[in-house]
């Protein structure tokens, strides 16, 4: 996210999935809204039409991103 320049803001703070993948949707037009996540957020877009699930390992592969684990993510970023 931080390289694409998009504002953590839009997941973070006290509200919902539903809402915050309603900002998003509201602020950038696309012909389709995917959410990339892992097996635990895997039913983060059930609530909120529109949207589809795809896993990281899927869209790593997809997009040729390579994956790394926790202990090798840089601490210093929020």
């Amino acid at each position: 996210m931080r390289e694409a320049g998009y504002h953590q803001e839009f997941l973070s703070g006290p509200r919902s999935v539903a809402e915050a993948l309603s900002a998003v949707r509201n602020n950038f037009q696309t012909e389709r809204y995917v959410f990339v996540g892992t097996d635990e957020t895997s039913g983060a877009v059930e609530a909120v039409s529109g949207w589809t699930y795809q896993p990281i390992v899927d869209a790593a592969t997809a997009a040729d991103w390579k994956l790394s684990t926790p202990s090798s993510v840089n601490r210093d970023w929020p």
